[in-house]
This record gives structure tokens, C-alpha cells and sequence, in this order.
């Protein structure tokens, strides 16, 4: 029993959590100790169960993957989080590695590559899922592709409220930020998409609308 790597699965798809449930208990080694959909709530299964590993969803309620990830690392350090999310943009994976997510895998990944995953995580490795691998650089935490790779999930949705007409103003009030921190933000887009004009930034994001 105490071989067993326990595992923490907070996924706010009901079907997809009980098919991963199945999934991971039928495999040799591992066992879900808890499960839930909601991101508070799985800060209380750590604390309560403190898994070695903690699956977590990078966009679920009501507080983001990324902010439960941050916690999880602050209080639980021993319990290592894999973010878990249906995109594959590198900008999500750079966010969940910077709250200190130990690896990251597309919804989409492979069985096998989950289950690697699971275990090269709780031996003290990185991982990364093969579709994005290549994009990003684990041990620096830098991108190795270059404009809208380099984005931040803080900076996507930024973008998109961008597009839709909001200020900064408004986008502060939206996201519970400073307004200070938001035109960083748009700075730091600017910077890295080389964008000078608001109105170009706008025809960026509305030419790769599907990218983000």
C-alpha cells in the first residue's frame, strides 16, 4: 500500500473525471485517493489527503487551475500538481509551470503518456505532454518559439477582452487587477507580438482567434 503513488483528480467535467478515475485505478501503482470538480475544494483534499500527485484542471470554478496550483505549492509542497487542460498553446503551460505545476498534459494525451506522466512527476521529474513539448524549455521556463508563443494566459485573456472593445479600466475591474497591472500587460503584448497600434493588436487577435 504505501508503494502506491495516490493521486488527486480535480476536473470539473463529471464524464471525463470518472473516465480518468477508472482509468488510473486500473493501472498498477496508482490510486485515486479523491476526486472533485471544484478547485476550493480540492485545496481541502490536499490538505486533507496529501497526495503525492494532484491532477489539476487548468480552467475550472471557481477559482482558475493556476491560482490552486500556486496555493497547493505554498501549503502542500510535497503534493505535486500536473495541469490538465484541453489547450495546447504553450502560454497555458508557462502559467501552470510559473504557479508550480511539476508537468502539464492535453486533455487529449494518450493513456500511457498520463500514466507516464503520473510517475515520472512523483519520481521527481518534469514532464511535459509530446504535443507542446517542443515549444517550451521545462528546466528554464523559458518559450523556445517566439511571439504569440511567449504569451501568458494572464496576457490571452487580456487580449480577448481587448477585442472586445473593453479598456483598461474595465478590464481591471473584470479581472480584479490594478490598472497599472493590465497596461503592463498590454505592454508586454505589444512587445512580444511587435505591435504598435491598438488597432493592429485588434486585427492579431481576430486574425488568430482559433489559435488562443
Amino acid at each position: 500500500m504505501d508503494n502506491l503513488i495516490s493521486v488527486l483528480l480535480a476536473e470539473d467535467h463529471k464524464l471525463l473525471r470518472e473516465t480518468l478515475c477508472m482509468m488510473l485505478n486500473a493501472c498498477e501503482g496508482i490510486k485515486v485517493i479523491a476526486d472533485t470538480g471544484d478547485s476550493k475544494e480540492a485545496i481541502l483534499l490536499v490538505e486533507r489527503h496529501r497526495p503525492a500527485i494532484v491532477m489539476m484542471d487548468v480552467v475550472i470554478p471557481p477559482v482558475s487551475g493556476i491560482e490552486a496550483t500556486t496555493e497547493i505549492k505554498k501549503k502542500f509542497p510535497r503534493s505535486r500538481v500536473i495541469g490538465l487542460s484541453m489547450y495546447s498553446h504553450p502560454g497555458y503551460a508557462k502559467s501552470m509551470l510559473l504557479a508550480g505545476a511539476w508537468g502539464y498534459l492535453s486533455k487529449n494525451a494518450a493513456h500511457t503518456e498520463i500514466i507516464e506522466a503520473i510517475r515520472k512527476v512523483a519520481a521527481g521529474e518534469k514532464f511535459i505532454g509530446g504535443d507542446i513539448q517542443g515549444l517550451i524549455d521545462i528546466k528554464n521556463k523559458k518559450e523556445k518559439s517566439e511571439g504569440a508563443h511567449s504569451l501568458t494566459l494572464r496576457e490571452i485573456e487580456i487580449m480577448k477582452l481587448i477585442a472586445q472593445g473593453f479598456s483598461s479600466k474595465e478590464i481591471a475591474a473584470q479581472l480584479k487587477l490594478s490598472v497599472k497591472t493590465v497596461e503592463v500587460h498590454r505592454h508586454n503584448v505589444h512587445k512580444k507580438l511587435d505591435i504598435k497600434r491598438a488597432t493592429a493588436l485588434v486585427e492579431f487577435i481576430d486574425r488568430h482567434a482559433g489559435d488562443f
